[in-house]
């Protein structure tokens, strides 16, 4: 079941509108919440379950590819106050019950706020999204794995053919990586996304956009062995991201491994080198339309790690710097207003 949901408006009172039910969530560019992607594949072809660590991990073996998903949707509970132009959301979120046990649920509670300015198109938002996880096991016992994130986004048009657009956010809680980890650390990491488009006039056929972004993820530096670990953990969370913007690169980790650094069934991170944290990103992208219902989309990512990462816990080889490159093309054709056909092709070149 993909969305299953019923929306009532002026509900109480006219500014409110309440939304229940399975329903898609999408916070400014999906940065933090955007997709359940996840979580909606998990015990069906996503994880294979490892009750003995107490953690679910990626399941390799699979012949399907889970990112392409449409089932991305959260059982929740939204309720939007519109204050033009003032906008306040509100939200809570079902995302794993009773894995296990009767305390290992997962939830998600947020609140998003934004204003829309009268000049520039410009816009600002504000928010906080806390994901109550007690889904790690630590010795007959539940650990505290809660990640709070709070950030603040806006985007405007300096001039009509130029969008400009940042968003930084700061993530603290408690982490807990595996059931071997000696007690909960403290969580401190931080994230941060800057872009600008440039759109050429419209005298200019197949209306051509051109495309810069910046993307980092704050790391750990011992992530690869976290049960020996103390302190303060500070790599990055990545929540419910739904904007992703390469076909290979980003989903390492959350569903694929690399040579160097395969699945560990016993830690949370199913591989040190995932794209997720610990990562500098540059984006390059660029879009034609030579007709109305056909769009080439093309971009070039460029992969850095912020922190080095150890390859071997037994030796001192460690992996630094460059990651490495990707190069995507995507081909959509809309054939009617309601459906759509894509051909995606994507090449990873790994730094060695």
């Amino acid at each position: 079941l993909d969305l299953a949901y019923v929306t009532l408006k002026d509900f109480v009172y006219s500014p409110l509108t309440l939304t229940i039910g399975r329903q898609d969530l999408w916070f400014g560019k999906g940065f933090i919440v955007g997709s359940n992607h996840v979580y909606n594949n998990a015990w069906n072809n996503y994880f294979a379950t490892n009750n003995v660590a107490g953690v679910a991990t990626p399941n390799i073996n699979r012949l399907n590819a889970p990112e392409y998903t449409s089932m991305t949707a959260f059982d929740s509970i939204k309720a939007v106050l519109d204050y033009d132009p003032w906008t306040v959301t509100g939200m809570y979120s079902k995302i794993m019950e009773d894995t296990v046990n009767l305390d290992d649920d997962i939830d998600l509670w947020g609140v998003n706020v934004g204003y829309k300015f009268d000049c520039y198109k410009a816009e600002a938002e504000t928010y906080w999204f806390a994901k109550i996880d007690h889904s790690v096991s630590q010795w007959n016992s539940k650990a505290n794995n809660d990640v709070h994130t709070i950030g603040i986004r806006g985007s405007m048009d300096p001039l009509e053919p130029i969008t400009i657009a940042a968003e930084g956010a700061w993530q603290f809680g408690k982490y807990m990586g595996e059931r071997n980890s000696q007690g909960n650390m403290s969580r401190q990491a931080w994230a941060m996304d800057l872009s600008g488009e440039y759109r050429l006039p419209e005298q200019f056929c197949w209306k051509p956009k051109m495309g810069i972004e910046y993307i980092i993820y704050s790391g750990d530096e011992q992530v690869n062995n976290p049960h020996e670990r103390r302190g303060v953990f500070t790599g990055w969370d990545p929540m419910f991201r739904g904007k992703f913007d390469s076909a290979i690169r980003e989903f390492v980790g959350t569903y694929y491994t690399t040579y160097d650094y395969q699945t560990r069934g016993d830690q949370l991170y199913s591989a040190p080198d995932a794209s997720f944290t610990n990562q500098q990103q540059l984006i390059f992208s660029a879009s034609v339309q030579p007709t109305d219902s056909l769009t080439i989309k093309g971009n070039y990512n460029l992969f850095w790690l912020c922190s080095g990462i150890q390859r071997n816990i037994a030796t001192n080889d460690y992996q630094e710097g460059y990651i490495g490159s990707e190069f995507d093309m995507q081909y959509v054709w809309d054939y009617t207003e309601d459906v759509s056909f894509g051909l995606l092709t994507g090449w990873f070149f790994p730094s060695h």
